[in-house]
């Protein structure tokens, strides 16, 4: 079985919601039961802005975060070594969850605690070195990408890249928000995070969490830089991306099943614009909206004969290819695209444009030269960002208190 599984349809998950963390248990749910873990899309509130959130069974973090109404995040969930995890609900009609797909222990490993990589020192706005958390009888050497679920809860700037990445991090003006990714690392495991925060204050405005990572025996592909978006159609239709005609990114090989994609939604009026990817066929989701003015959501997608379907309604918003799984082994390598690797591509960006095959063992000889929720109010206040870090470390009866008071949520607003 592959590494990563993508769900065609979406299944909802349906239960008698009550206010606070419940406990769900989703093999009701047709979860398989060598998952280790789930994908998961929570939808905001059709009313009125609230909060939700996900984590795994016994885990402190991720927090809970801020939606807009009918805006969706996505973030990978661990099972913890059984078949349920926690949901975090502000009110009883708070929004929907839905079980997007799973992660395998196929070449990929899951911690039952995700770590909690910035929560040492007050390290904002700056590019910051991380090295990946081995678990069991695994080394350094051992892996090829982790896995990272970014929690935004406030308004600001960040991002995760490989180390050599020209990447820049994108700003979010609007507090709340989720998103995983796989991020390839370098020869000695290490990638990269960034996040603005508050001047005099050790408050960074995202929290970064490694929920796992994917081994070199893996048969999954990361790019090391995000190059121009893809050129894609606007309008209300559901459109057919091909990855193997892409715009900027080399062409995805015809053993590709699985595709990790990021939009981004620019604009900057309204609440919301649709953008959404899914697997040709499938049954069309409820609320694909992303929130304005820097809304980003980052997807799994699952492939037909390399191609899937989307629905951009708006010139602002951008696609991107940022990895993908095949049904084989990936080469052993890192490779500096030429003229004939990506016929459909601008000249400009032929020269010095790398891709990162995440088996690579030297992962610096071909980088380019250039560039080597939301706890809301309560993590406004020192004595707030304090409370926080306990809480990722595992205090529950802080946790509580800092993700679940709707004073925390009032106060941020205000």
């Amino acid at each position: 079985m592959s590494t990563f599984v993508k769900y065609l349809d979406e299944v909802e998950i349906i239960e008698s919601w009550i206010t606070g963390w419940q406990t769900i248990d989703l093999a009701s749910y047709g979860v398989d039961a060598a998952a280790t873990a789930v994908t998961l899309r929570i939808i905001g509130s059709p009313a009125d802005e609230s909060r939700s959130g996900a984590r795994g069974v016994g885990a402190a973090g991720p927090l809970v975060t801020f939606f807009n109404r009918n805006t969706y995040a996505v973030t990978a969930t661990p099972l913890a070594g059984g078949s349920s995890v926690q949901i975090y609900m502000e009110t009883t009609d708070t929004g929907r969850i839905f079980i997007t797909g799973e992660v395998h222990d196929d070449n990929a490993v899951m911690h039952t605690v995700p770590v909690f990589v910035n929560a040492v020192e007050a390290d904002f706005g700056a590019w910051q070195a991380r090295q990946v958390t081995p678990e069991g009888g695994d080394v350094v050497d051992d892996i090829a990408a982790a896995i990272i679920a970014v929690w935004q809860f406030d308004e600001g700037t960040s991002g995760v890249r490989e180390v050599g990445s020209t990447n820049t991090p994108l700003t979010c003006p609007f507090w709340g928000g989720y998103r995983w990714l796989v991020v390839g690392l370098d020869e000695d495991g290490f990638y990269e995070t960034y996040t603005t925060g508050t001047t005099g204050s050790d408050l960074e405005d995202a929290f970064f969490f490694e929920v796992g990572y994917v081994l070199k025996t893996s048969n999954v592909v990361t790019f090391i830089n995000r190059l121009l978006p893809e050129l894609i159609t606007y309008d209300t239709n559901w459109n057919i991306f091909d990855t193997t005609n892409p715009r900027s990114h080399p062409p995805l090989p015809a053993n590709a099943i699985t595709v990790g994609t990021r939009l981004r939604n620019a604009f900057s009026i309204g609440i919301g614009k649709q953008g959404f990817c899914r697997g040709i066929g499938g049954v069309q989701p409820p609320k694909r909206q992303i929130r304005n003015l820097g809304g980003i959501a980052t997807q799994m997608v699952s492939l037909i004969a390399n191609e899937f379907e989307y629905k951009v309604v708006h010139v602002f918003t951008s696609l991107h290819m940022e990895w993908y799984e095949t049904t084989t082994a990936v080469p052993d390598t890192r490779t500096v695209l030429s003229a004939t690797s990506t016929a459909n591509a601008p000249a400009v960006l032929l020269t010095g444009v790398a891709t990162r095959f995440v088996t690579a063992v030297d992962s610096t000889a071909n980088a380019p030269a250039a560039g080597r929720s939301s706890v809301l109010g309560i993590l406004g206040l020192a004595k707030g960002i304090a409370e926080a870090r306990a809480a990722v470390a595992g205090t529950a009866e802080v946790h509580a208190a800092v993700a679940g008071t709707a004073e925390a949520s009032a106060a941020r607003k205000a």
